[in-house]
C-alpha cells in the first residue's frame, strides 16, 4: 500500500526474522491519499495564517482595550508571562518571548513608566532584578484575560457544546505536537542558587 495513508489497528505482529513485515490490517475507514492529505494540511496552514496573521488578533485585541491603547499585544504578552511564570529576570523574560534582551527591555521600561510593572532585587544575586506585576499592571492584566475570554465566549456561544470541546481539545493537541517537537515555550528554567 505504498503511498496510501490509512488507519491502522495493530493486531498480533508476524512472528519471525527481523526482516520480516509486519501484518497491519486497515480499519475499514476511506484511506487517504498523499494528495488527500496534502490538500488537508494545505487547508489547515491558511486557515492558522488567516488566524494569526490575518489582522483578526489585533482587531479583537483592539476592540477589547475599546479603542484606546491601554496596552498592546506586546505589552500583553509581557504582562502574562511575568504574571504566570513568577518573578522574572529580563533574560528570562526574552527567552520566553522569543526575542532579544534589547527588545523586551524596551517593552519593560514602557511598562514601568506606566507603573504596571517593578523591579526588584533578585534573593538569588543582588546584581540582578527580578521584574514583577505591581497591582495595578495585575488588575491590568485580570480585567483583558476577562474581556477576552468574554469576548471569545460571545464568539463560540452559538457553537454546540461538543464542538467547543472539540476545538479546546484539538487546539490543545496541536499546540502539544508542536511543543513535542520545538520544545516547550512559555516556562522559564528555575533560578539556581550560587554554590
Amino acid at each position: 500500500m505504498s503511498g496510501v495513508w490509512s488507519d491502522r489497528v495493530p493486531t498480533s505482529p508476524v512472528v519471525g526474522c527481523a526482516h520480516q513485515r509486519v501484518s497491519w490490517p486497515t480499519v475499514a475507514t476511506p484511506a487517504r491519499t498523499a494528495a488527500d492529505l496534502s490538500a488537508e494540511v494545505g487547508r489547515i496552514e491558511a486557515v492558522l495564517t488567516k488566524l494569526l496573521r490575518g489582522g483578526h488578533i489585533q482587531r479583537l485585541h483592539d476592540q477589547l482595550a475599546g479603542g484606546e491603547p491601554r496596552i498592546d499585544r506586546a505589552a500583553y504578552r509581557v504582562l502574562g508571562h511575568i504574571a504566570d511564570a513568577g518573578p522574572l529576570r529580563l533574560s528570562e523574560l526574552a527567552g520566553l518571548l522569543g526575542v532579544d534582551v534589547s527588545t523586551v527591555s524596551r517593552q519593560v521600561s514602557d511598562l514601568e513608566r506606566r507603573a504596571l510593572v517593578a523591579r526588584r532585587a533578585d534573593p538569588l544575586d543582588r546584581r540582578a532584578a527580578l521584574l514583577t506585576l505591581t497591582d495595578e499592571g495585575s488588575a491590568t492584566l485580570d480585567e483583558l484575560r476577562r474581556l477576552r475570554r468574554r469576548v471569545l465566549g460571545d464568539l463560540l456561544a452559538g457553537w454546540p457544546p461538543g464542538d467547543r470541546d472539540q476545538l479546546s481539545r484539538l487546539l490543545q493537541r496541536l499546540v502539544d505536537d508542536i511543543e513535542a517537537f520545538t520544545g516547550p515555550v512559555g516556562l522559564a528554567a528555575p533560578r539556581q542558587e550560587d554554590p
